[in-house]
């Protein structure tokens, strides 16, 4: 009786651990909802749940999917603005540190290392951060939202620019040919600045003060 107790049992652990691996590769391929890390979560339950050469099959098969990924290795500070180079070889991010103070950083999309050091940058909403049409400047708010930070994406290094007070920039868009930057503010204006230099040509709107 004790010998047909245990080998229900193994044949139960044995039945969930095959199931939860299936239902693990089928949400990763996309077959079922969930998404990739759920799917991983899953195979890994039925792994640890008993097992098997079906479960090593299963890791296996989602290492060899996954092993071309690039993780970004990064500080705690929560992610609050992305974007992707024109040519998908660079990324920058910004990182939310107190209020909406933070910093950003350019990262290699193809090895995950950053580019350079961190700037200190105004992190507001998710398009506080873009990358010229042609890939080589990167627009963002400077610390406290005075002003235009640009950034080089081959040294990382700033370019100078006179601080300008903006009224706190919360989103950025370069014009088609580049030569542009366009800033909303959180009053009723826009900012247009020159991209090479950081200069800032006139205010759109706003009342009096507009040029």
């Amino acid at each position: 009786a004790g010998y047909k107790v245990w080998d229900a049992q193994q044949k139960f652990k044995d039945a969930t651990a095959m199931r939860l691996a299936a239902q693990g590769s089928s949400i990763t391929a996309g077959a079922r909802p969930g998404g990739s890390s759920h799917g991983i979560f899953k195979m890994l339950t039925a792994h640890l749940h008993r097992r098997s050469a079906s479960t090593d099959a299963a890791l296996q098969a989602e290492f060899l999917k996954l092993r071309q990924l690039v993780f970004l290795r990064d500080n705690l500070n929560p992610i609050r603005s992305v974007a992707v180079s024109p040519d998908r070889t660079k990324i920058v991010s910004g990182h939310l540190k107190k209020g909406m103070e933070g910093t950003l950083q350019i990262w290699d999309a193809k090895t995950g290392k950053p580019i350079g050091l961190e700037h200190k940058a105004h992190i507001q909403y998710d398009r506080s951060i873009v990358f010229s049409p042609d890939g080589s400047r990167i627009a963002a708010a400077k610390e406290g939202g005075k002003g235009l930070l640009l950034l080089d994406t081959k040294t990382a290094k700033p370019i100078d620019v006179k601080e300008v007070e903006a009224g706190g920039i919360v989103s950025l868009c370069y014009s088609p040919d580049g030569s542009r930057v366009i800033s909303a503010t959180g009053r009723p204006e826009l900012h247009l600045w020159d991209a090479m230099t950081g200069r800032l040509i006139k205010r759109l709107g706003g009342g009096p003060r507009a040029q």
